[in-house]
C-alpha cells in the first residue's frame, strides 16, 4: 500500500471510537431519552478539561504534550473495548491487554512509535505531564458521571443489581448518586494535587447550570 491508503487505514481503524459507547454508562442501565457518550467524546472532552485547568491555574506544563497524550491515550480500545474497573479485569491485565493492542495499531503506520511513546508515558505516570494527563482522564469520567445523575440519565434505582452491590460501600458511606459514586471511587488518586482536589471539593457543591 501507498502512504495515502496506509493514511486512510489508520484513520478509519481509529475512528472506531467515535462509534464506540463508553461502557461505563452501558453498565449503569443508561436511560436512552438521549445520546450516550462516545469513547471518541470522552477524548475530547479530557482534552478540553485539561487546556481550560492549564490556562485557569497557570500551570507550568507542556500542554502540547500532555494533548497529543489524550489525543491517543484510549487508542487500546479500538481492538480491547471500555475495559472499565467493574469488568473484574486487574489493572495487570488490562496494562498488559492494551500494550498489545497498541503495539498492534501502531505498527499499521510509519513512525507509529511517536504514538506508543506518549502513550507509554501516559501509562506510567513518570512525569508531571504523564500524571497529569491520567488525572484528567479519571476527572473527566467524573463530571460526566455527574451530569447524567444530575439530569437523571442514571441512577441508584435503575442501575443493575449486581453494579450496586459492586459499589454497596460508597452508597453506606453516604453516596446518593453516580456521581457521588464516581467521585468517591476516584478520590484517592487526586490527593496529593491540590488543584484537583479543589475542583473535586468544589464539585461536591456544584450545580449544573445548563442541563
Amino acid at each position: 500500500m501507498n502512504k495515502a491508503e496506509n493514511v486512510l487505514d489508520y484513520y478509519y481503524k481509529a475512528c472506531k471510537l467515535k462509534e464506540v459507547e463508553r461502557s461505563g454508562w452501558v453498565d449503569w442501565n443508561i436511560s436512552r431519552t438521549g445520546p450516550v457518550e462516545r469513547i471518541a467524546e470522552h477524548i475530547y472532552g479530557t482534552q478540553i478539561l485539561a487546556m481550560a485547568i492549564y490556562l485557569e491555574y497557570e500551570l507550568d506544563l507542556n500542554i502540547d504534550k500532555v494533548t497529543t497524550m489524550l489525543a491517543h491515550h484510549e487508542t487500546e480500545e479500538i481492538e480491547i473495548g471500555d475495559i472499565t474497573p467493574f469488568d473484574g479485569v486487574t489493572d495487570t491485565k488490562k496494562l498488559e491487554l492494551g500494550q498489545i493492542a497498541v503495539s498492534n495499531i501502531a505498527s499499521k503506520i510509519k513512525n507509529g512509535e511517536y504514538i506508543k511513546r506518549y502513550i507509554d508515558e501516559f501509562e506510567k505516570r513518570e512525569t508531571k505531564e504523564g500524571m497529569f494527563a491520567y488525572l484528567i482522564d479519571k476527572l473527566e469520567c467524573i463530571l460526566w458521571a455527574k451530569k447524567y445523575s444530575d439530569t437523571g440519565r442514571i441512577s441508584l434505582e435503575t442501575a443493575p443489581k449486581e453494579q450496586i452491590e459492586d459499589v454497596k460501600e460508597y452508597i453506606e458511606k453516604g453516596a446518593n448518586d453516580a456521581g457521588d459514586i464516581f467521585r468517591e471511587f476516584h478520590k484517592y488518586k487526586f490527593e496529593k494535587d491540590e488543584v484537583f482536589m479543589e475542583i473535586i471539593n468544589t464539585l461536591e457543591k456544584y450545580i449544573i447550570k445548563e442541563k
